[in-house]
């Protein structure tokens, strides 16, 4: 019913202490007590969206960090309870430049104020009490698909070469 509102987002990955499905097939909710909750938005040669229907320039890295806080909101969970909480773009080491300046607290900050200036007031407390320390507490990080292959060839030598194989497929295919 608010002519501004958006319709869901749907993150590329979630790991934490969350509850999917409960409310429907594509919700998600933190349990009780959680303490982990990291969104992973994964690129291959594509730059996050920008903009949804109602703010051209609500980008994805700012909706996701936006959508997290109201995640915890609705949780009862305050930001500062978590051990780990953090929002991370998996990309080619190639496309990493452009995601680091929408991978920054004032940008997203920036962008997120904006939106909730679009409510005439009526979402200010929520940028104080949920947005602000969510965005204070999170981690914010852009990551290589070549560092996690290289990690996980480390840490399970067997996948290694596979894995690197596969991902030079992948680079093939996207070009």
């Amino acid at each position: 019913s608010d002519p501004r509102g958006e319709t869901r987002t749907n993150a590329d990955g979630v790991i934490g202490h969350i509850l999917i499905g409960s409310m429907g097939k594509a919700d998600l909710e933190l349990r009780p007590n959680a303490t982990q909750f990291t969104v992973i938005e994964a690129k291959m040669h594509s730059p996050l969206s920008k903009g949804t229907k109602h703010a051209p320039d609500f980008d994805q890295a700012a909706r996701s960090v936006a959508c997290m806080a109201e995640s915890l909101r609705q949780s009862h969970t305050k930001p500062e309870l978590f051990t780990n909480l953090s929002f991370i773009v998996l990309a080619p080491q190639s496309d990493s430049g452009i995601f680091i300046q929408l991978v920054q607290k004032e940008s997203i900050q920036a962008k997120v104020l904006d939106r909730v200036n679009e409510y005439d007031g009526r979402l200010y407390a929520w940028y104080q009490e949920w947005f602000e320390p969510t965005l204070e507490q999170i981690s914010l990080q852009t990551i290589s698909w070549e560092a996690i292959i290289v990690w996980l060839g480390q840490k399970i030598p067997e996948i290694g070469e596979p894995l690197t194989r596969f991902y030079q497929q992948c680079l093939e295919k996207d070009h």
